[in-house]
């Protein structure tokens, strides 16, 4: 024996969303509503916003992101520490600029080479600077970059 499950008919209301919502998603090519997406990520946005705690970590994290574009922006044209000048110098010459350098077993690393590779696409020191202090992750990226 099989039995038939069986929904009450809908309301001319319900009809009528149902026919809207079909309509709007076959304009639009999509069968999801991609109001209702951006709807639901901007109530999750608030409700993280609403903790006290992730807005005392973005406002931490705006300083952070604020204190290192003007230190960056004030060293940006210094000097270069001489293993900074060391690793630029060889990944200089890996990218072919006209300098004669080579690097010890004891500073061949993986930084040179990404250095290298930012240099052939056209950055300068204070680009390559920016992309490797920029990173989120500085301190580990670099010291691992640096002894791999």
């Amino acid at each position: 024996m099989t039995y038939k499950l069986q929904r009450p008919p809908l309301t001319d209301k319900e009809k009528q969303r149902l026919t809207d919502n079909f309509i709007d998603s076959a304009a639009r090519g999509s069968p999801i509503k991609k109001s209702d997406k951006i709807e639901k990520r901007k109530e999750a946005i608030k409700g993280w916003l609403k903790d006290k705690y992730n807005l005392i970590f973005l406002a931490i994290l705006i300083l952070a992101i604020i204190i290192y574009l003007n230190n960056f922006n004030l060293t940006k044209t210094q000097v270069l520490w001489w293993d900074e000048a060391d690793y630029l110098a060889y990944a200089k010459n890996l990218a072919g600029f006209p300098i004669n350098w080579i690097v010890t077993e004891k500073h061949n690393s993986l930084y040179s080479y990404l250095a290298a590779a930012f240099f052939k696409i056209g950055l300068e020191e204070p680009g390559i600077k920016f992309f490797f202090a920029g990173n989120p992750c500085y301190s580990v990226s670099d010291i691992s970059l640096f002894y791999i």
